[in-house]
């Protein structure tokens, strides 16, 4: 990637002072510019760096136009790189706001890592600056190498400290893979991210309980695929669920956090898991309500009609629920409830019979049949792409959905036939959680 530094001048009457950088290292100049340059010259002084200053008139007029002042200095420092000043007026409206935004992003190329100073300027423009950089890594595919600040008013006696705020990318980069997983229930970022702060902690502090937070934020990312593309059997066993669960209790009787944005996610996290257990087709409720809440509409639908069949099978003794057979004989079961003088009643069949006349000694399921023909229609219609005489408008099939579980969680609350008071509680839980 090519680099670019990026930084405002100001106006002030700049002293010459010397600048110290967290190895000490010290750099006698009047700009911090200059400074961070002279840090940052083996990386810089090539033909593919560019050098960009934002300038008012006023600054330009004062500390780039004439002679020795920050152009020459610059110059002298990094002879081969393209060093410009780039015009921009001061923000005194909000039209003005999105004017600097213009001229700052097409100022940033595309796959560049980028070095940035937010030591001078109106005070606003750093905030500015930051917003449009987090903007941009999407769109543009930048990386951050550092972010610094001149601390004049920290000056002590051995001069004014150069301190690095490159954390202040990692709190933007956090605020964005925590909203993604708010909305998404994806903690893809939130792995990401994890694995690479507790990779610095533990390097700078051989800090070994970090390795618990890496472990939860693992552990979140892997229940979406899980979820996603309809697993059920691993819904049903619970395994990745409950590990959440138990890293968070390992986590909450430890008095500190490492990861500090991980500890404000932990009350969200627990509400995605509290309710699996080991070895439940309850479960499958659960994953159903997760695609309600980010808004999975045909994961839902797919997860709530085969969870129903495998609830009622789980219900009438039959506990090789992923047989296809059985599976069949629940839905042809419920297809003959629907249109009796059409569809064969499959207990007339020996090859659904057993499971069949099951079925037939229990209410919940003729309680389930209008749920579950709801769901067959309008899975259908989804699955096929709408080549199906239904019709069925876009935003309608989350409300379908929506209604549907409601009916069926009501339904199995209400059900004698339903022996695993988990299954019941689950459903009165959940139901709860929508009200």
């Amino acid at each position: 990637m090519a680099i670019t530094f990026i930084s405002f001048l100001g106006t002030g009457n700049y002293n010459e002072v010397p600048y110290i950088d967290e190895k000490g290292t010290v750099y006698k100049t009047k700009y911090i510019q200059s400074a961070l340059i002279q840090k940052h010259k083996d990386k810089l002084n090539n033909n593919s760096a560019h050098i960009k200053i934002f300038v008012t008139h006023e600054a330009k007029q004062t500390h780039w136009e004439p002679p020795h002042t920050l152009k020459d200095e610059l110059t002298a420092f990094i002879p081969n790189a393209n060093i410009v000043a780039i015009d921009i007026n001061t923000i005194t409206t909000e039209q003005s706001i999105w004017e600097l935004f213009d001229i700052i992003y097409n100022q940033i190329d595309e796959n560049t890592d980028l070095i940035i100073d937010i030591t001078h300027g109106f005070r606003s423009l750093p905030i500015v600056l930051l917003v449009i950089v987090n903007y941009a890594r999407f769109l543009k595919n930048i990386n951050i190498l550092g972010i610094f600040y001149g601390a004049f008013e920290g000056k002590n006696d051995q001069g004014v400290p150069i301190i690095e705020l490159t954390q202040l990318d990692q709190l933007l980069q956090w605020n964005n893979a925590v909203y993604s997983f708010l909305n998404t229930g994806n903690a893809y970022h939130i792995s990401i991210l994890t694995n690479k702060q507790a990779g610095q902690i533990i390097k700078s502090t051989n800090n070994v309980n970090i390795y618990t937070e890496n472990s939860l934020a693992k552990a979140i990312k892997e229940i979406w695929p899980i979820l996603s593309t309809c697993r059920s059997k691993e819904i049903i066993n619970g395994d990745a669920f409950i590990k959440i669960k138990d890293i968070l209790q390992e986590i909450e009787n430890r008095e500190t956090i490492n990861i500090k944005p991980i500890g404000t996610l932990l009350s969200k996290i627990k509400n995605v898991v509290m309710y699996y257990e080991k070895d439940s087709v309850a479960n499958l409720l659960i994953a159903v309500y997760f695609c309600i809440t980010y808004k999975l509409v045909q994961v839902g639908i797919t997860l709530l009609q085969e969870g129903l069949i495998t609830i009622l099978l789980y219900s009438i003794g039959i506990d090789e629920y992923f047989s296809r057979n059985n599976r069949e004989t629940v839905s042809r079961y419920f297809a003959f409830l629907d249109q009796p003088e059409i569809k064969e009643n499959p207990i007339n069949d020996e090859n659904y019979k057993f499971t069949a006349t099951r079925l037939s000694n229990r209410e919940v399921v003729k309680s389930l049949k209008t749920p579950f023909n709801k769901l067959r229609d309008i899975r259908n219609d989804i699955n096929h792409a709408a080549y199906t005489d239904q019709d069925i408008r876009a935003n309608v099939f989350e409300q379908k959905l929506i209604h549907v579980y409601k009916e069926t969680l009501t339904i199995l609350i209400k059900s004698k036939d339903i022996s695993d008071k988990r299954i019941g509680n689950t459903a009165k839980s959940l139901l709860e959680k929508l009200d």
